[in-house]
């Protein structure tokens, strides 16, 4: 039987780890692009020094027109909002690279990149 759903204080559900995820919620993969694919990807819209800006721009949670680029632990995230595309970028790219579209490409990266870097470049972020 099931249990009854639990509530905190102020009257919001309480989800517990155990419990499976819903189907519409399934982990990403780890590896959505190929590594050094990923990696090669970023390197032709950015230099070094850029990706440096946006590890520090990820470090201070930035929210842009289009972008947000924030960072949970170790975990690198840029949003673009308008259209959902999140990438995940862990341990300054290389061992994560997770997409949550299925049929994003490399190429389809390389064009959210340009776009990132034309909005950061705009607000002098990079």
């Amino acid at each position: 039987m099931k249990q009854p759903q639990q509530y905190d204080d102020e009257g919001f559900p309480v989800y517990y780890d155990d419990e499976p995820l819903p189907e519409c919620m399934k982990e990403l993969p780890q590896y959505h692009f190929d590594r050094a694919l990923f990696t090669q990807t970023f390197g032709k819209v950015f230099t070094d020094e850029e990706l440096i800006d946006i590890d520090v721009t990820c470090s201070m949670e930035q929210h842009y027109d289009e972008f947000s680029l924030f960072r949970v632990n170790d975990e690198f995230y840029i949003l673009h909002r308008k259209s959902g595309v999140m990438i995940n970028w862990y341990k300054h790219l290389g061992r994560t690279n997770t997409c949550n579209r299925d049929d994003f490409t490399l190429e389809d990266l390389e064009k959210f990149l340009v776009r990132l870097k034309a909005e950061l470049q705009y607000y002098d972020a990079i």
